[in-house]
């Protein structure tokens, strides 16, 4: 019983500190990253920049999180998870730091780009960290992972609020705390153990029969439980080819429905609503806390409803509340519906967006199984890619047309997107006679 008791807990000690550390190191991602929409009024003015070059701080962060990701693909794939957490957490950290610093717009381009490395190497970590659970804790971990995202999501407007006095340096400074605390604890803790690894092989007069089998420090772990194949072999290869596209393009929607609205919706409120700057931070707060609300849901509620009909009603709720939120855009006679009115519609709208990620990443994972680091791995990709391009569309339109007829229609854009491919993956599904 003991010698039980003693594989459980190495069992468990090998998935869940990776989970763990992916979690601080998401909350970490998200102070980082939601703390630019609310400064991001304050750098158009420090660099006297336009919409559309301004839009590049955010860009630069996606493209490069693109680029980084392509080019060493092989070395996230083989790294350990706990390791990947580390090293890129460290990255976004200096990132940040050399943007509360910047003293010209080329420095911050610079530090976004470096934020953009961080991101794509952190998010590749976390996901794959979170695969590593059980079958039967993953989707709470995941749904966990990301209220961790939800919850710093809601702090960082509230933090750049309260330090929006003293300067948005101070406020980027802040927001990197988190990041070099979680990444110097995985570091040292990862060096640490390497050292009593060494020693133990340097005392040991032959080495001990383990099984291979990777642990957070690539070193022989005991057994562990590995998740187990729940992807259905009945699929043939090339609807599984086919869907894993689809399931890319699904989360890439996703992703720019949310950050669309988070990135945006401080600057929106602020220059075209008429909103203070304490105000604006406050309504964005707001969102974020809707959509932490839900994620935290994910992980307390019990499963009731499957992952694809959760996903699918979700889909479909993003699309009234951002009519709600920019009918003015559509409807000029109606232009004067409430400031308010329509940021608590597109405060609601944090709900149910907030559900499609997890949610899409957890149906990822009953379709494809074993196969889904790599399928998280394209996922990962395409979100990049999609927010890059959005953040582009966002700031030449800005400068075009305005922002809010353009983020009227890129969000409402998006949100449609995911519906049509969330629809385009059930049906390959579906298409596979013996698949159940």
């Amino acid at each position: 019983m003991a010698g039980l008791s003693a594989e459980r807990a190495a069992s468990l000690k090998t998935w869940l500190i990776p989970v763990v550390f992916a979690w601080a190191s998401l909350f970490s991602l998200g102070i980082i990253d939601n703390s630019r929409g609310p400064v991001f009024p304050d750098l158009l003015n420090e660099f006297s920049v336009s919409d559309t070059m301004g839009g590049l701080f955010f860009f630069l962060s996606s493209f490069a999180s693109v680029v980084h990701n392509l080019a060493f693909r092989r070395f996230l794939a083989e790294t350990p998870p706990l390791r990947l957490v580390g090293i890129y957490t460290l990255i976004m950290a200096g990132g940040a730091l050399i943007a509360a610093s910047a003293n010209s717009y080329w420095v911050l381009l610079t530090a976004a780009f470096v934020l953009g490395v961080g991101f794509g190497g952190v998010g590749v970590g976390q996901n794959a960290a979170v695969q590593e659970a059980p079958a039967k804790y993953r989707a709470r971990s995941l749904g966990f992972l990301h209220a961790m995202y939800g919850t710093a999501s809601f702090l960082a407007p509230l933090i750049v609020a309260t330090l929006q006095p003293y300067g948005w340096r101070l406020a980027l400074f802040v927001a990197a705390i988190p990041a070099v605390g979680v990444g110097l604890v995985v570091v040292i803790r990862l060096a640490i153990e390497r050292l009593r690894g060494w020693k133990r092989r340097r005392k040991a007069e032959t080495p001990p029969v383990v099984d291979n089998v990777r642990g957070p420090n690539d070193m022989p772990q005991v057994s562990v439980e590995r998740p187990e194949q729940i992807s259905h072999p009945s699929m043939t290869p090339e609807a599984l080819a086919r869907a894993a596209k689809i399931a890319a393009v699904l989360v890439g929607f996703l992703v720019v429905a949310e950050i669309s609205v988070s990135s945006r919706l401080a600057l929106l409120a602020r220059r075209e609503w008429g909103v203070s700057a304490e105000a604006a931070s406050s309504w964005l707060a707001a969102y974020f806390a809707a959509m932490t609300i839900a994620r935290f849901s994910l992980g307390f509620l019990p499963n009731v409803f499957s992952a694809s009909r959760v996903l699918k009603v979700s889909a479909w709720l993003n699309l009234p509340f951002l009519l709600i939120g920019f009918i003015s855009v559509a409807l000029p006679a109606t232009a004067e519906i409430p400031i308010d009115v329509r940021l608590l519609a597109l405060v609601g709208f944090g709900f149910p967006v907030a559900v499609g990620y997890p949610m899409a990443m957890t149906r990822i994972a009953e379709i494809f199984g074993r196969e889904t680091q790599k399928v998280t791995g394209r996922c990962v990709l395409y979100q990049a890619g999609a927010a890059m391009l959005m953040h582009f569309v966002l700031g030449t339109g800005a400068d075009a047309v305005g922002l809010q007829p353009t983020l009227a229609v890129v969000a409402t854009v998006s949100a449609l997107g995911a519906v049509i491919s969330l629809g385009n993956l059930e049906r390959v599904v579906r298409s596979e006679p013996s698949f159940s």
